[in-house]
């Protein structure tokens, strides 16, 4: 694919592809980390008596369920980093651009998260539209204005840019694997080989440990074709050593066995009715014996309680053999293409944490009363990045408020002032009120301040501007010098 490079080959100069690979116009390899803060909105299912729990504890030794404060929460503590407690885990629903959910968890969790599946867009072209069903109603949500600019940068040059995204997004998950962890990518037959060989090159050939395939059932057209009725997932690891419990792939996919327990039950769990002597009747499961990379699960079916209307949603079933195979209780798995959250709803029954994300916010809305509806679901926060509410930001006071923008703008704080709140590279920074606009009367008492230690340049950041201000600043600022 690189043809400027073959060109030159035959010209009688050197080839500059070194390596077998994928290559594609504009590759880039070096991946841009982009580290934000994350805002929490919500806490589900989190009780005034565990809140009180967490003040009282959080001083208290680390365990297997909790994690270190961010810096920004020490800031807020009045702590030093080297003073940082620790707090139970909370497991996260995240509103954002994966890439930069991914780079932004970085700094906490490179090297700590021990299972990925996703399930990206298959570049089939299609947009971020989304086909729901419920009954025998049909409707299509469309893309907000954030997906549909996502969609013209992903898909808008064609198999170059998906190729690209897909790339970078598998960097970072792999920085955040653990050394024993593994990754699933559920892929079809439009994608999967260009996949299949940019994981060689990210993860290793060698680290490549099997291809599953999800056969489905339902009709499917062979007038001119065979059926197209399954699914491609690859598994890799991160290295040579890695968790797995074979006991979850026992699957039966005697046909024969199939035909006679001709029953589906909401899990997706094939059964036949079973008649006793004394009239009852019964469902007798079909049993799971031989291991196997060949999954016989359908879709969710019309009438199964998981259902929640999208055409492409994944069956728990599928996802609970991945989950037990490539984890253990207590173990964190992550999903950061969640769709409607069958990944974190799994992991959730089965014990393990989690943190999933999604650029749709229809998305999280299912996804949040997906999680809701299962009994005894765990606290889970609900968290933004990237788009921020004001009203969260106001919620939390003034302190965490400016220690929250001055992360954003990677500036430190200042303490001992009126007016000016943090420095960058030299400069000072005044940060305006999350709730009113900035004036001149406050860019001169901020100017002020600033004379009398000594600085001559100062950021001013803030929501909204008075009117006029934009052609006074410079006057304004020769008149402090």
């Amino acid at each position: 694919m690189a043809k400027s490079k073959s060109n030159r080959a035959r010209n009688g100069t050197t080839n500059e592809v070194t390596k077998t690979g994928l290559y594609w116009p504009g590759k880039r390899t070096e991946v841009e980390r982009i580290n934000l803060p994350f805002q929490v909105v919500e806490t589900i299912n989190e009780s005034k008596a565990d809140r009180e729990r967490l003040q009282q504890t959080i001083f208290k030794s680390r365990d297997a369920g909790s994690y270190l404060l961010s810096d920004l929460e020490s800031k807020q503590l009045d702590m030093t980093t080297a003073e940082k407690p620790e707090k139970p885990w909370r497991n996260k629903l995240i509103w954002g651009d994966n890439k930069y959910v991914m780079s932004s968890l970085l700094k906490d969790f490179a090297g700590k998260i021990n299972m990925i599946y996703i399930d990206p867009p298959f570049a089939t072209g299609a947009d971020f539209s989304i086909n729901m069903r419920l009954g025998d109603l049909e409707w299509t949500k469309e893309p907000t204005m954030i997906e549909e600019k996502v969609y013209r940068d992903t898909w808008g040059k064609g198999l170059d840019s998906y190729l690209q995204m897909i790339y970078d997004r598998l960097v970072l998950m792999r920085e955040l694997l653990a050394d024993d962890g593994s990754i699933y990518v559920h892929l079809d037959w439009h994608i999967g080989s260009y996949v299949k060989i940019i994981m060689d090159e990210i993860f290793g050939k060698q680290n490549f440990r099997n291809e599953i395939i999800w056969k489905y059932f339902g009709p499917t057209s062979t007038a001119q074709n065979y059926p197209r009725k399954h699914d491609d997932i690859y598994f890799y690891t991160k290295t040579d050593k890695w968790s797995f419990d074979g006991s979850a792939c026992l699957m039966e996919y005697d046909e024969k066995a199939i035909k006679r327990y001709d029953k589906i039950d909401e899990f997706g769990r094939r059964f036949k009715w079973y008649y006793g002597k004394d009239g009852s009747v019964r469902k007798a499961y079909l049993k799971e014996g031989k291991p196997t990379e060949v999954f016989n699960i359908p879709f969710v079916q019309g009438t199964a309680t998981e259902r929640l209307g999208f055409l492409t949603q994944k069956p728990e079933k599928l996802l609970e053999i991945i989950i037990k195979a490539s984890s253990k209780e207590g173990d964190l798995v992550a999903d950061f293409f969640c769709g409607t959250g069958t990944t974190g709803a799994v992991a959730e029954k089965l014990g393990r944490r989690w943190i999933i994300a999604d650029l749709s916010k229809f998305a999280i809305h299912v996804t949040r009363k997906r999680l809701l509806d299962i009994p005894d679901c765990r606290p889970f926060e609900i968290v933004n990045l990237g788009k921020y509410q004001k009203a969260k930001l106001k919620e939390n006071g003034h302190s965490k408020y400016i220690d929250f923008i001055l992360e954003i703008y990677r500036a430190e704080t200042q303490s001992g002032y009126t007016t000016i709140h943090g420095n960058k590279a030299g400069r000072l920074v005044h940060i305006g009120a999350v709730d009113s606009m900035v004036t001149e009367l406050e860019i001169r008492e901020a100017l002020k301040e600033c004379r009398t230690i000594g600085s001559r340049a100062i950021d001013i950041l803030g929501w909204d501007f008075e009117m006029g201000l934009h052609d006074l600043v410079d006057t304004i600022g020769d008149e402090f010098g």
